[in-house]
């Protein structure tokens, strides 16, 4: 559970669940804020680039484990930012930002979620 009066930030490993198991994770921060809300940036994208810049993109299922080791679900989450930087790297690197509208901490989900009860503090 997070105080929704401070910000907060999770570093870790994310994916989808359905991932190729060729496809390595792609290493990430979620942040919090009170004023901006939940945005998972990562290093690399979950989605091919051909086609993608004029076409928004989203994840229904992005899954992490944070760097201390807790299981994160984001949930009907949105591109919101996509950065190509040639400094570095002759490639390019990739920077993508999502903004998901649901994050559960402490679980991995596969599919949507459904609750018998639920409780909120």
């Amino acid at each position: 559970m997070i105080n929704r009066s401070q910000s907060t930030e999770y570093k870790g490993n994310w994916h989808l669940p359905k991932a190729p198991d060729d496809k390595p994770p792609l290493h990430g921060t979620l942040t919090y804020t009170p004023a901006e809300g939940f945005e998972l940036e990562v290093l690399g994208s979950f989605f091919d680039l051909s086609g993608s810049l004029s076409n928004p993109q989203k994840a229904e299922i992005i899954q992490g484990t944070s760097s201390n080791g807790k299981d994160i679900t984001l949930y009907h989450c949105f591109r919101s930012n996509i950065s190509i930087g040639r400094s570095i790297d002759p490639q390019g690197v990739q920077e993508s930002k999502y903004n998901p509208a649901c994050v559960f901490i402490g679980a991995h989900f596969d599919k949507e979620p459904l609750f018998k009860s639920i409780s909120i503090k």
